[in-house]
C-alpha cells in the first residue's frame, strides 16, 4: 500500500504560490519525486525500465516535472498494452508524484496548472478505491473546479464538478450500511402499447423497466433463414461470453464473421422505433447526432444474432443511457439488480477503474494525447467464490452473492416484444432460444441530467452533454412548479 505524506492532500497552503510556506511545499514535493525515482532505480524487478528513471531523474526542477510525468504517462501507456503490467503500475505512480510537483510551484499558468490537477485526478484514483485515495483525489478535484471557476473556465469548472460526483459516490458506497438495501423496483410490466407520455411518467421518470408489444412494421420479421439470405456478406466481429475477464459485460472478441442487408437497413433507419423512444430521444436531436466525435452512439441500431444458452456478463450500459431491445424471433431470460450507484459498489462487487492514458501527437511536436479511460466490471453473481468482504450477516444472509439473489428480478421477453431499460441498472441477458434482436441506446430528459455528467467525466462528449443540460434547462422552465415537482404547466 502506497505511504503518503501529510502534505499528499491539497489544502489552503497550495494556493499560497509564493509565500514560504509554499517554497517549503514545492521544496519537499521534489525532495519525494527524487526519493520515488530512487526507489524505482533501486528496485531490480523494474530493471526494464531503469533507462528511462535514469534520464527522468536528471529532471530536478519543479517546472520540468510536467515533461517528467508526460514522459512517464506515455511509457507507462506503452506498456501496458505490450503487457507489462507492475512496470506500467511504477511509471503511473511516479507520473502522479511528478504531477504533485508540478501543481505545487508558483511559475506556470492557469492554463498549465488546471490540466496538470485533472490529470492528477485521475492518476491518484488509478491507486485504488481506498477511503483515503478517494478523499486525496475528491480534495484535488474540489481545488481545481475552485480554481476554474474563479478563472472563469466553466468548461474545466462541470468537468472537474463531473469527477467530483463520482468519487463521492464511491465514498457514500464505503459508508453505507450492513441493512439489507431497498431495491429501486420489484415487478416489471407488461403492456400492449405504450404512449410516450405513459412512458415517461410511470417508467422513465420512476426509473423502471417494461416490456410492451412491439408495433406492427417497426423492424422485420425475420428469421434466420432470412437473415442468411440476405446478411450474408456483411462483416461483423463475434463476441462471446468470458466470466474472468475484466472487459464491459464480459464480453470479448473472438472471430471474425459475415452479416449484411439488416444491418445496412437498420443503419439507413428505414425501420422507425415505437413513438415512446422515438419522441423522447434527445441524443437523435443533437446537433452532432451521428458523429463518432460527439455521440457515443453513432453506430445505432445494433443487432444481436445469439444461439441458445448463450449469455452476456452483469453489466450497465454506458453514458447514464437507456436501453431498447426488440426481440424479432426466439426468446430471452433478462436479470436485473435494481440497486443504485452506491449499493452496486458496495453489495454487488462494482469496480470502476479510471485510468489516464497518454500517447504522442503523430506530427512529432512532441505533445501528448490524454485520454480518460473507465472500465466498469462486475464479477459473476452467480459464481461460488463471490462473498462479501465482512463476515457479518445480513438479514441471516452471511453473503452478497446469496442477497444478489434474493434481489434478482427476471422476465421474459419473447418474438414480438420490446423492452426499456432505465439507466443505470444492472443486467445480463442469458439466450433461452436461438434469438434476433436490434436494439438502440437513447437517453430521455428524465435521465439526461445524470447522463450528462458521465459524458463529461470520465467520458468526452462534452457537446452532447451540453445539449442535453440546456435541453433539461428549458424542460423545467415549462415543467416546475413552485414546490420542485415537475408537473405541465398550463
Amino acid at each position: 500500500k502506497e505511504s503518503r505524506p501529510a502534505d499528499a492532500r491539497p489544502d489552503s497552503r497550495v494556493l499560497e504560490r509564493n509565500g514560504p510556506a509554499s517554497a517549503v511545499l514545492r521544496l519537499a514535493s521534489m525532495q519525494r519525486y527524487g526519493r520515488a525515482v530512487g526507489q524505482a532505480l533501486a528496485n531490480a524487478g523494474l530493471a526494464r525500465i531503469h533507462p528511462l528513471l535514469a534520464g527522468v531523474a536528471a529532471l530536478t526542477r519543479p517546472e520540468d516535472s510536467q515533461a517528467a510525468a508526460d514522459l512517464l504517462g506515455c511509457t507507462a501507456t506503452s506498456y501496458r498494452e505490450a503487457g507489462y503490467y507492475p512496470e506500467s503500475k511504477a511509471l503511473r505512480y511516479l507520473s502522479k508524484v511528478a504531477l504533485e510537483a508540478f501543481v505545487r510551484q508558483g511559475s506556470v499558468t492557469y492554463e498549465e496548472r488546471a490540466l496538470a490537477l485533472e490529470q492528477l485526478v485521475v492518476r491518484v484514483l488509478e491507486s485504488g478505491e481506498q477511503e483515503d485515495v478517494l478523499q486525496v483525489a475528491l480534495g484535488y478535484a474540489k481545488y481545481g473546479q475552485a480554481l476554474s471557476q474563479s478563472e472563469g473556465d466553466w468548461f474545466t469548472s462541470k468537468r472537474l464538478a463531473s469527477a467530483c460526483c463520482h468519487i463521492r459516490t464511491a465514498l457514500d458506497a464505503q459508508s453505507l450500511p450492513d441493512s439489507s438495501p431497498e431495491p429501486l423496483f420489484q415487478s416489471v410490466d407488461f403492456r400492449e402499447d405504450l404512449s410516450p407520455a405513459v412512458f415517461s411518467a410511470l417508467y422513465s421518470q420512476k426509473r423502471r423497466p417494461v416490456v410492451m408489444r412491439t408495433p406492427e412494421g417497426t423492424h422485420p420479421a425475420w428469421g434466420f433463414k432470412e437473415l442468411a439470405d440476405h446478411c450474408a456478406e456483411a462483416g461483423l466481429q463475434e463476441q462471446r461470453f468470458e466470466p474472468g475477464s475484466e472487459v464491459w459485460a464480459n464480453m470479448t472478441p473472438h472471430a471474425e464473421t459475415t452479416l449484411r442487408g439488416l444491418a445496412q437497413a437498420l443503419g439507413e433507419r428505414r425501420h422507425k422505433w415505437p413513438a415512446c423512444i422515438e419522441q423522447t430521444d434527445l441524443v437523435r436531436r443533437c446537433p452532432g447526432a451521428g458523429d463518432p466525435e460527439h455521440d457515443p452512439f453513432w453506430d445505432h441500431p445494433s443487432i444481436f444474432v445469439q444461439p441458445a444458452g448463450s449469455r452476456c456478463g452483469v453489466h450497465v450500459d454506458g453514458a447514464h443511457s437507456q436501453f431498447a431491445q426488440a426481440v424479432i424471433c426466439g426468446r430471452k431470460l433478462w436479470s436485473f439488480w435494481p440497486l443504485n450507484d452506491a449499493q452496486q459498489l458496495r453489495w454487488l462487487g462494482r469496480r470502476d477503474e479510471v485510468r489516464l492514458e497518454l500517447l504522442p501527437e503523430e506530427d512529432g511536436s512532441g505533445e501528448c494525447l490524454r485520454r480518460v479511460v473507465c472500465e466498469q466490471a462486475f464479477p459473476d453473481l452467480d459464481a461460488r467464490q463471490f462473498r462479501r468482504s465482512s463476515s457479518q450477516e445480513i438479514s441471516g444472509e452471511r453473503s452478497s452473492r446469496d442477497m444478489a439473489r434474493r434481489l434478482r428480478l427476471d422476465v421474459e421477453v419473447r418474438a414480438g416484444e420490446t423492452i426499456l431499460v432505465p439507466g443505470g441498472i444492472p443486467h445480463q441477458v442469458t439466450n433461452l432460444e436461438n434469438t434476433i434482436a436490434v436494439s438502440q441506446n437513447f437517453i430521455d430528459i428524465h435521465h439526461a441530467s445524470r447522463a450528462a455528467l458521465t459524458l463529461r467525466w470520465p467520458l468526452h462528449f462534452y457537446r452532447l452533454a451540453e445539449f442535453l443540460e440546456a435541453e433539461v434547462k428549458r424542460w423545467r422552465g415549462t415543467h416546475e412548479n413552485g414546490n420542485g415537482w415537475c408537473v405541465p404547466k398550463k
